[in-house]
Protein backbone atom coordinates (compact mmCIF):
# COMPACT_ATOMS: atom_id res chain seq x y z
CA UNK A 1 0.00 0.00 0.00
CA UNK A 2 2.51 2.49 0.63
CA UNK A 3 4.84 1.63 -2.19
CA UNK A 4 1.63 2.53 -4.32
CA UNK A 5 1.10 5.46 -2.35
CA UNK A 6 4.70 6.47 -2.58
CA UNK A 7 4.38 6.31 -6.56
CA UNK A 8 1.68 8.01 -6.67
CA UNK A 9 3.34 11.25 -4.88
CA UNK A 10 6.37 10.94 -7.07
CA UNK A 11 4.43 11.32 -10.36
CA UNK A 12 2.56 14.22 -8.35
CA UNK A 13 5.43 15.82 -7.08
CA UNK A 14 7.74 14.84 -10.90
CA UNK A 15 4.56 16.51 -13.13
CA UNK A 16 4.73 19.93 -10.49
CA UNK A 17 8.45 20.28 -10.98
CA UNK A 18 8.12 19.41 -14.74
CA UNK A 19 5.46 21.95 -15.87
CA UNK A 20 7.67 24.83 -13.47
CA UNK A 21 10.48 24.40 -15.62
CA UNK A 22 8.83 24.29 -18.70
CA UNK A 23 7.08 27.07 -18.46
CA UNK A 24 10.04 28.75 -17.27
CA UNK A 25 12.17 28.03 -20.36
CA UNK A 26 9.51 28.79 -22.73
CA UNK A 27 9.35 32.26 -20.39
CA UNK A 28 13.47 32.44 -20.94
CA UNK A 29 13.32 31.74 -24.68
CA UNK A 30 10.33 34.14 -25.53
CA UNK A 31 12.18 37.13 -23.78
CA UNK A 32 15.12 36.03 -25.43
CA UNK A 33 13.70 36.37 -28.90
CA UNK A 34 12.21 39.10 -28.42
CA UNK A 35 15.09 41.35 -26.97
CA UNK A 36 17.24 40.06 -29.82
CA UNK A 37 14.64 41.01 -32.61
CA UNK A 38 14.09 43.95 -30.88
CA UNK A 39 16.99 46.29 -32.07
CA UNK A 40 16.60 44.23 -36.00
CA UNK A 41 13.03 45.32 -35.77
CA UNK A 42 14.11 48.57 -34.57
CA UNK A 43 16.25 49.32 -37.47
CA UNK A 44 14.13 48.12 -40.23
CA UNK A 45 11.19 50.49 -38.92
CA UNK A 46 13.74 53.32 -38.88
CA UNK A 47 14.19 52.74 -42.26
CA UNK A 48 10.64 52.10 -43.16
CA UNK A 49 9.58 55.43 -41.09
CA UNK A 50 12.68 57.21 -42.92
CA UNK A 51 11.37 56.51 -46.29
CA UNK A 52 7.77 57.09 -45.50
CA UNK A 53 8.76 60.88 -44.54
CA UNK A 54 10.48 61.21 -47.60
CA UNK A 55 13.82 60.32 -46.89
CA UNK A 56 16.51 57.53 -47.99
CA UNK A 57 17.13 55.15 -45.22
CA UNK A 58 19.97 55.01 -43.15
CA UNK A 59 20.84 58.81 -44.70
CA UNK A 60 22.33 57.06 -47.23
CA UNK A 61 22.35 59.32 -50.91
CA UNK A 62 20.17 58.43 -53.82
CA UNK A 63 21.03 55.65 -55.36
CA UNK A 64 23.23 54.72 -53.15
CA UNK A 65 22.55 50.82 -51.86
CA UNK A 66 24.83 49.01 -49.33
CA UNK A 67 24.13 45.32 -48.82
CA UNK A 68 25.70 44.30 -45.50
CA UNK A 69 24.89 43.74 -42.43
CA UNK A 70 23.14 46.62 -41.21
CA UNK A 71 19.47 47.11 -43.15
CA UNK A 72 19.76 46.84 -46.71
CA UNK A 73 17.61 48.11 -49.63
CA UNK A 74 16.14 46.39 -52.46
CA UNK A 75 13.50 47.91 -54.85
CA UNK A 76 11.35 45.58 -56.76
CA UNK A 77 9.83 46.59 -60.14
CA UNK A 78 6.23 45.71 -60.85
CA UNK A 79 7.28 42.33 -62.52
CA UNK A 80 8.40 41.07 -59.23
CA UNK A 81 12.11 41.63 -60.10
CA UNK A 82 15.16 43.37 -58.99
CA UNK A 83 15.86 46.71 -60.60
CA UNK A 84 18.12 48.59 -57.38
CA UNK A 85 20.98 47.42 -56.32
CA UNK A 86 22.04 46.02 -59.49
CA UNK A 87 22.99 42.63 -59.04
CA UNK A 88 25.46 40.22 -60.94
CA UNK A 89 23.12 37.03 -62.39
CA UNK A 90 24.92 34.72 -59.35
CA UNK A 91 24.92 36.77 -56.90
CA UNK A 92 22.44 35.26 -53.93
CA UNK A 93 19.96 37.00 -53.79
CA UNK A 94 19.59 37.62 -57.34
CA UNK A 95 19.96 33.36 -57.60
CA UNK A 96 17.31 33.09 -54.88
CA UNK A 97 14.93 36.11 -56.11
CA UNK A 98 11.33 34.73 -56.38
CA UNK A 99 11.99 33.67 -52.14
CA UNK A 100 13.00 37.26 -51.85
CA UNK A 101 9.85 38.67 -53.05
CA UNK A 102 7.58 40.06 -49.72
CA UNK A 103 5.00 38.18 -49.08
CA UNK A 104 3.35 41.13 -46.62
CA UNK A 105 3.54 44.79 -46.51
CA UNK A 106 3.64 46.99 -43.75
CA UNK A 107 4.68 44.31 -41.30
CA UNK A 108 8.06 42.91 -40.71
CA UNK A 109 8.03 39.18 -41.91
CA UNK A 110 11.05 36.50 -41.80
CA UNK A 111 12.56 35.06 -44.88
CA UNK A 112 14.17 31.81 -44.58
CA UNK A 113 16.19 31.23 -48.08
CA UNK A 114 19.00 28.13 -48.44
CA UNK A 115 19.82 28.50 -45.01
CA UNK A 116 20.50 31.97 -44.51
CA UNK A 117 17.87 33.80 -42.42
CA UNK A 118 16.08 37.87 -43.47
CA UNK A 119 13.91 40.07 -41.57
CA UNK A 120 12.31 42.27 -43.87
CA UNK A 121 10.22 45.22 -44.40
CA UNK A 122 8.04 45.80 -47.13
CA UNK A 123 6.21 48.66 -48.80
CA UNK A 124 4.47 49.72 -52.04
CA UNK A 125 4.99 52.90 -53.84
CA UNK A 126 2.83 54.27 -56.76
CA UNK A 127 5.41 56.13 -58.87
CA UNK A 128 5.50 57.05 -62.74
CA UNK A 129 7.02 53.87 -63.92
CA UNK A 130 4.13 51.76 -61.95
CA UNK A 131 4.06 50.37 -58.79
CA UNK A 132 7.26 49.86 -57.15
CA UNK A 133 8.09 47.28 -53.79
CA UNK A 134 10.66 49.14 -51.53
CA UNK A 135 12.01 45.94 -49.67
CA UNK A 136 14.14 46.58 -46.04
CA UNK A 137 15.74 43.82 -45.67
CA UNK A 138 18.63 42.19 -42.77
CA UNK A 139 20.33 39.30 -42.15
CA UNK A 140 19.67 37.61 -38.67
CA UNK A 141 21.90 34.39 -39.13
CA UNK A 142 23.69 35.30 -35.78
CA UNK A 143 20.38 35.68 -34.02
CA UNK A 144 18.72 32.79 -35.23
CA UNK A 145 22.27 30.70 -34.24
CA UNK A 146 21.81 32.34 -30.90
CA UNK A 147 18.17 31.17 -30.23
CA UNK A 148 18.52 27.59 -32.19
CA UNK A 149 21.42 27.31 -29.26
CA UNK A 150 19.41 28.76 -26.45
CA UNK A 151 16.39 26.40 -27.43
CA UNK A 152 18.89 23.23 -27.10
CA UNK A 153 20.13 24.09 -23.69
CA UNK A 154 16.81 24.61 -22.75
CA UNK A 155 15.58 21.20 -23.74
CA UNK A 156 18.63 19.57 -22.69
CA UNK A 157 18.44 21.71 -19.26
CA UNK A 158 14.78 20.31 -19.13
CA UNK A 159 15.83 16.67 -19.52
CA UNK A 160 18.18 16.89 -17.00
CA UNK A 161 15.90 18.94 -14.74
CA UNK A 162 12.76 16.57 -15.10
CA UNK A 163 15.22 13.44 -13.93
CA UNK A 164 15.86 15.52 -11.18
CA UNK A 165 12.00 16.00 -10.80
CA UNK A 166 11.47 12.33 -10.78
CA UNK A 167 14.30 11.69 -8.12
CA UNK A 168 13.17 14.37 -5.93
CA UNK A 169 9.82 13.16 -6.12
CA UNK A 170 10.44 9.88 -5.20
CA UNK A 171 12.51 11.25 -2.16
CA UNK A 172 9.84 13.84 -1.15
CA UNK A 173 7.55 11.16 -1.17
CA UNK A 174 9.30 8.75 0.75
CA UNK A 175 9.23 11.84 3.38
CA UNK A 176 6.10 12.71 3.49
CA UNK A 177 4.93 9.09 4.38
CA UNK A 178 7.50 8.88 6.94
CA UNK A 179 4.63 9.97 9.53
CA UNK A 180 2.01 8.11 8.38
CA UNK A 181 4.06 4.96 8.50
CA UNK A 182 4.71 5.46 12.05
CA UNK A 183 0.96 6.50 13.16
CA UNK A 184 0.08 3.28 10.72
CA UNK A 185 2.48 0.73 12.43
CA UNK A 186 1.47 2.29 16.12
CA UNK A 187 -1.57 0.94 15.52
CA UNK A 188 -0.84 -2.71 15.12
CA UNK A 189 1.43 -2.37 17.57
Amino acid sequence: MFQKTRLQLTLLNSIVFIVLIAILSRTIYFYTENQIYRDVNDSLKKDYRDFNNGGMPGGRPQGEVLLGPGPSVIVWGPDETIIEPRLSVDNFIKVNEPEFYPKRFDEIEEISVNGPTFRALSTKVDTDYGELTVQFIRNVDTEKEMLDRLLLILFAGGGIGSLVAVGAGYLLAGRALIPVKTVCLGCFA
